[in-house]
């Protein structure tokens, strides 16, 4: 089972940087027979050959192990949910769908490397939707001015509404997928925040 986790764990990673195991061996100087092992669950990785590859991959070496404690693991997606669900806040209360967030991570980024990425992309997200919605209701004030804009403005309020629906969208998706399988997917989103160096350097 824990070979199993280390290999979901090992591919998503790799995946997730669109690297193929050719091209994550040469970064890593681990041979691709390994990491085919590695990724089939045939072998106990050693650690030192875990951190060549977490360190090739821009990872902490925390995101290929798995958890050890079933109840951390109950804790941990506990507070993934809590990061992909919070925006929705931002339908009653106005920029919550960013503070919240924003709040959540500065506060968690520290205790585990998942959180740190989780809440990074929460908020690209969301600065992303608030920054389409911002230049959409822009849009209902300037352009009903120019008499001669109407396809403007129709195209600006598709923007905002559109905006909207692919928000609650992901929300939706991201909560599912945590809950299915610890991952994310947020493809449209702007990278205003950037992992930290101390991350990408591994402990």
């Amino acid at each position: 089972m824990e070979n199993q986790s280390l290999s979901k764990n090992l591919i998503y990673q790799r995946k997730l940087q669109g690297l193929s195991q050719e091209k994550l061996a040469d970064l890593s100087g681990v041979t691709v027979r390994t990491i085919q092992r590695i990724e089939r669950g045939e072998v106990n990785a050693h650690m030192n050959t875990l951190k060549l590859l977490a360190d090739a991959l821009q990872i902490d070496i925390r995101e290929l192990l798995p958890l050890e404690n079933p109840r951390h693991e109950a804790l941990q997606t506990k507070w993934l949910l809590l990061f992909h669900s919070v925006p929705l806040l931002g339908a009653l209360l106005p920029l919550t769908n960013i503070l919240v967030p924003i709040f959540l991570w500065i506060h968690k980024r520290d205790d585990n490397p998942l959180y740190d990425r989780h809440g990074r992309a929460v908020i690209n997200f969301q600065l992303t939707i608030t920054l389409l919605l911002l230049i959409g209701l822009s849009g209902f004030f300037v352009f009903p001015l120019l008499g001669e804009a109407t396809g403007i403005f129709f195209s600006v309020m598709a923007l905002y509404f559109g905006a909207l629906i692919l928000n609650v969208l992901f929300i939706v998706l991201n909560i599912f997928l945590v809950l299915r399988s610890g991952r994310m997917w947020y493809p449209l989103a702007i990278p205003f925040l950037r992992k930290r160096k101390s991350l990408a350097a591994g402990a």
